[in-house]
């Protein structure tokens, strides 16, 4: 129920692959050790040579798939690494890397004061996503398949949300929203190897909209809609 997209690629291998196969592959993954997480903070033990900036009793914010793990002591290089201010909290400055992805890709879409822009998936990065353009002074609206992240992202200052189960409602929303325009920009922090996150974003955008995919999408593009509104 977390995760319909995983649910549909289990579907989809035991379509190919049949049902033994599926099972023997995904008892595969499970058994297999996997390092958690690619965020972390904490405070420095000790330096290699040649750090002039990072001595120990820093305190940093770590981020870094491999190498940031949910670890007691990780070993990492200066580069991924950031000085954490005192008044940031270590459950905070933990957020710094995720963080960043939000930010860039909110600035890849060039957003401007009033803009009305449309997030797809209300994960972690969708629900920093949704803060940032509010702070920005843009006009969010809010688009997951799960009532909870729904509930989050209006509590943190979506303007609308929808259930993206549900297409037709999804862009009665932004219709409404948008007085018919569409979607100054449409944000998509989805996870699925399906294409309807991409599908849903091009008919939710406006003529010379712009479409930002920073999430793990298909994206095999429906060339109408991309077509016409350029």
């Amino acid at each position: 129920r977390a995760r319909p997209d995983l649910v549909r690629q289990v579907i989809s291998k035991i379509k190919s692959d049949g049902i033994l196969e599926t099972y023997r592959a995904a008892m595969g993954r499970l058994e297999s050790p996997v390092p958690l997480g690619y965020s972390c903070a904490g405070e420095v033990v000790a330096v290699g040579s040649g750090i002039p900036d990072i001595q120990p009793g820093h305190r940093v914010a770590c981020f870094g798939s491999g190498q940031a793990g949910h670890a007691e002591m990780v070993s990492m290089p200066p580069t991924l690494c950031t000085s954490v201010p005192d008044n940031v909290t270590y459950e905070e400055a933990a957020l710094a890397g995720v963080g960043a992805i939000a930010l860039h890709s909110i600035r890849m879409s060039e957003p401007v004061l009033g803009d009305r822009v449309a997030v797809i998936g209300l994960g972690l990065l969708g629900q920093i996503a949704v803060q940032l353009l509010k702070a920005s002074g843009c006009e969010v609206m809010g688009v997951d398949l799960q009532d909870d992240k729904i509930q989050m992202a209006l509590s943190l200052g979506a303007n609308e949300v929808a259930n993206g189960s549900e297409t037709g409602a999804a862009l009665d929303m932004v219709d409404r929203f948008t007085q018919g325009t569409g979607a100054d920009s449409v944000m998509i922090f989805a996870s699925t190897s399906g294409s309807e996150p991409i599908e849903l974003a091009s008919a939710m955008a406006r003529n010379n909209g712009r479409i930002v995919a920073p999430g793990m999408v298909g994206l095999d593009l429906p060339r109408r809609f991309f077509y016409e509104k350029q």
